[in-house]
């Protein structure tokens, strides 16, 4: 990293910072390699019912990546970046505005950055001055509430269900299946809404057969003008968020 400026860290990307010495020049430097987890699975697989993570993988074989010099130390981290955007609504191409503070959203600023537990401070410190992290709330440091299971100290453990998933053993995240706001299927939202005010609760209650046939009832009446909405974050699976 001598002279070159801090790489673009993409938004939750797991990543080893390493400390490198160079016996050439007897200079110390630092580098940046990303964990593949989009492309590779997050668990390998050496053995049957065996599993080891990827970065671990990586962080043993760091030598190959960096033939020649001294591997002084290595930890994990992870930023989340502001995803926030707002967008005009009276622009002249609302998709295409969509579009570029979608492009943009992509370098928003660090609002967090997660660190592996053993990370040594002065490291942590220039991490922090790199990314330019306030040092506010913003700051995670995984810390294990029980010693004897480092697994909890590991940055990222969103795959965590996966090896359980491998070996025929229940993911440790449940399905969930939410309750309808009303007996009917598919209620009349309209009529509900004149007889009184309706409350949902998600995810506990049911988004298809609340909002999702909300707006339904009003594409199909000949009353309705518009329909604006904000939508926040729904999931790949919602018909009508869909391409």
């Amino acid at each position: 990293m001598a002279g070159r400026p801090f790489p673009y860290i993409s938004n939750l990307s797991l990543s080893l910072i390493v400390r490198l010495h160079d016996p050439d020049s007897d200079q110390e430097a630092f580098a940046r390699v990303k964990v593949p987890k989009e492309v590779l699975p997050r668990f390998v697989e050496i053995e049957k019912d065996t599993f080891i993570p990827l970065e671990d993988i990586i962080a043993r074989h760091l030598d190959v990546l960096f033939p020649g010099m001294q591997i002084m130390s290595y930890d994990f981290f992870r930023v989340t970046r502001d995803a926030d955007f707002e967008i005009n609504d009276e622009a002249d191409d609302l998709l295409q505005a969509v579009e570029d503070e979608l492009r943009r959203r992509r370098f928003g600023e660090v609002v967090r950055l997660e660190v592996g537990a053993r990370m040594d401070p002065a490291l942590r410190t220039r991490l922090i001055e790199w990314l330019n992290v306030d040092r506010g709330p913003g700051l995670r440091r995984r810390r294990s509430a029980r010693p004897r299971r480092p697994v909890a100290d590991r940055v990222d453990q969103g795959a965590s269900g996966h090896p359980a998933g491998r070996v025929g053993r229940p993911s440790p995240s449940r399905g969930w299946s939410p309750r309808r706001p009303t007996a009917t299927p598919l209620p009349d939202m309209f009529a509900m809404m004149r007889a009184s005010d309706v409350l949902v609760h998600y995810p506990y209650q049911s988004f298809m057969t609340s909002v999702e046939r909300f707006v339904q009832q009003a594409v199909d009446d000949p009353n309705v003008l518009a329909i604006k909405m904000t939508v926040y974050r729904t999931s790949d699976d919602r018909r009508w968020c869909r391409p």
